[in-house]
Parts: structure tokens; C-alpha cells; sequence
């Protein structure tokens, strides 16, 4: 008896022992599922290389380039003979400036002979003399034709059947006339209007005679002079946008963290200007799926620049003054692995809920 007792006993101790090594590793495949580690502590794996999950310190890539979030090729809106290049190479620029004239005197002497046909085509439509006249003579011939007939009435065969007949006549082409004055009238409006089109028209021409700069930036490449001939659609400026800049850089396929897309990070550099570290934020848009080398991947990020205290320009801020980063900088790119992690586990928790 006592033995089967104590067979029992062993039986069921071994269960719950087992029970709860299976309830362990439930909950442990779970934590790492999950990206944490046995104790809740983040267990981040880049690659095939397992990284310390205790490190905080941030990922630092050493294999940056800064450069310039967009360029712009201005092109010319129209043909003609340059007038003014009003923006220098690395010349900041604002929205909306002009950077370039066409000479538009030939256009100016269009403009004039067009406002004066449509000051004449005005003037036409609102003569209203040709449409009296038919008016007129439409009542002489109706007048005269009552009168033939009260005479008729009154003796019979006084005036000749032949004769009643051509005052008809005439009735019938003083109405045409009336008609036909009306007709030239309505032509008259629109002419006025015809004329009024080819003068926007040469407006919208000689506004195009003026290239403005269509974002706000830094004119980092002028391809004509003044005097020189170009053709509509040739490019005349090449504008940067700084206020905005793109990173590009190169980390190890082995140290990549997965789902980086929007997480945020930092660069840091040396600014030769006063001898100061400064950092700036921005956001990752983009991983290349490729591989660089078979072992690098190529990682894309916005920075939002920043303008710097103002300050008398030198050498190295010829140009661009205003902005605390420049496009070329040596700069080291961090990624903070503490943030990688939350957002990496929030990614994770977004897609399991119900």
C-alpha cells in the first residue's frame, strides 16, 4: 500500500513539474516573441549576430551623406534674349523671387498694337448708328406702304398693283437691313472679346518673360548670362532646398534593426564655423531591400535643418549663412536602441490586436 501511495505521489510530482517547465517555456518563447528578453529585458537580435540586450547605447554609423533634399532644374518659359540674371551661384532664394529676365520690348510693342485693337473693337460695338439707320429705314418703308394702301382705299386703282408690290419689297429688305445690323453687332461683341483673349494672352506671354524661383533654397548652378539667347524649356537655374536634407547612409547587414521605417534619429557633427558639436533630428523613410557589397544596407532619412544664430558670413558659410548643417558635412548618424526597441514592439503589439 505504501508503495503505490508513494508511486502516485511521484507520478504527480513529476506532472506539475513538468507543467510548469512547459508554462516557462510558453511564457519565455512569448517575451521573446514579443522582442524581450527572460526578464522583460529587451533581447534585440541584428541579423544573425546577437547584440547585447543590457547595451543602450545608441547604433552610431560612421558612413554618412548629407545632401540636398530636392533640386529644382528652372527652365525658361519662353524664347528670347536674357536681360538679367538676377541670382548668383550659391545665392539663397526665397519662394516667388525672380532669378531671371527675357528682354520684352518686341512684346511690349505687341501688347500696345493688341490693347488698340481691342479699344476699337469696343468702340465698334457700342456704335449703335448702323442699326438706327436700318431701324429708320425700316419705318420710312412701312410708312410709305400704309400711306399707298389708305390711298388705295379710298380710290381704287389710284396706285398701280405693281407699285403696292415694290413698297412690299422694300418693307422685306428694310427688315433684312435690321437684321443684318443686329448680325454685325453681335460680331462686334465678339471681337471685343477676341481682342480681349490675344491681350491675356500677350500678358500671360510677358509674365513668362520673368522666371520666378519655385521653392525657397539655395541657387547652386546658373548656366547663362545676360545677353545670351535660350529657348523655352531650357534650363536656366538649378535651385537646392536646405531647409530640408537628405541623409543617406550605409549600415551593416548584421546590425540593421528590423521595422526602422519612421523610427527617428539623430546626426552629430563638428561645425567648422564655431568649433561646436551640434545635432539635429530627423526621420527614416526608407531601407534599399538590397544589399551594398553583399553586406551593407542602404538607409534613407529627412532631416528638418535648422537656422543658426546670425552671424557676420566667412569663407565657409559663403552663401548659406543662415543654416546650421550643410550638405557635404561629415556627420555621424545614431540610432537610439531604446527607441528602436518600443517602436519595434509597438509594431509588434499593432499587429496582434483583435
Amino acid at each position: 500500500m505504501n508503495d503505490l501511495a508513494t508511486t502516485k505521489h511521484l507520478a504527480t510530482t513529476k506532472q506539475l513539474a513538468t507543467t510548469k517547465h512547459l508554462a516557462t517555456a510558453a511564457f519565455t518563447l512569448t517575451l521573446f516573441w514579443l522582442g524581450l528578453g527572460p526578464l522583460g529585458i529587451p533581447a534585440t537580435t541584428y541579423g544573425d549576430s546577437p547584440v547585447d540586450a543590457t547595451s543602450r547605447d545608441p547604433l552610431v554609423i560612421n558612413s554618412v551623406a548629407v545632401r540636398y533634399a530636392s533640386e529644382v532644374r528652372v527652365p525658361a518659359s519662353a524664347t528670347g534674349r536674357i536681360q538679367a540674371v538676377r541670382v548668383r551661384p550659391n545665392q539663397a532664394v526665397r519662394v516667388g523671387e525672380a532669378i531671371l529676365r527675357l528682354d520684352g520690348t518686341q512684346m511690349a510693342i505687341q501688347r500696345r498694337a493688341a490693347n488698340l485693337r481691342l479699344t476699337k473693337a469696343r468702340r465698334d460695338a457700342a456704335d449703335t448708328q448702323r442699326i438706327d439707320f436700318a431701324q429708320l429705314a425700316l419705318d420710312e418703308a412701312e410708312n410709305e406702304y400704309q400711306d399707298a394702301q389708305a390711298v388705295q382705299r379710298d380710290a381704287r386703282g389710284a396706285i398701280a398693283s405693281t407699285r403696292i408690290r415694290g413698297l412690299r419689297l422694300s418693307i422685306q429688305r428694310a427688315k433684312l437691313g435690321v437684321a443684318e445690323a443686329e448680325k454685325a453687332r453681335l460680331q462686334s461683341q465678339t471681337d471685343v472679346e477676341l481682342r480681349q483673349a490675344e491681350l491675356e494672352l500677350l500678358d500671360q506671354q510677358i509674365e513668362d518673360l520673368r522666371v520666378d524661383a519655385p521653392i525657397g533654397g539655395v541657387a547652386i548652378e546658373v548656366n547663362h548670362a545676360a545677353g545670351e539667347w535660350v529657348t523655352a524649356g531650357e534650363v536656366v537655374v538649378t535651385l537646392a532646398e536646405i531647409s530640408r536634407l537628405r541623409v543617406d547612409a550605409l549600415i551593416d547587414a548584421n546590425a540593421c534593426p528590423p521595422d526602422l521605417s519612421g523610427q527617428t534619429f539623430r546626426v552629430r557633427w563638428s561645425d567648422p564655423v564655431d568649433g561646436k558639436t551640434h545635432s539635429l533630428s530627423g526621420t527614416i523613410e526608407s531601407i534599399d531591400p538590397q544589399l551594398v557589397g553583399g553586406k551593407q544596407y542602404r538607409l534613407h532619412g529627412i532631416i528638418e535643418n535648422r537656422k543658426r544664430t546670425p552671424t557676420a558670413p566667412t569663407a565657409e558659410t559663403q552663401g548659406t549663412p543662415d543654416w546650421l548643417l550643410r550638405p557635404g558635412t561629415p556627420v555621424q548618424l545614431l540610432i537610439d536602441r531604446g527607441r528602436q526597441e518600443t517602436h519595434r514592439i509597438g509594431r509588434r503589439l499593432e499587429n496582434v490586436r483583435p
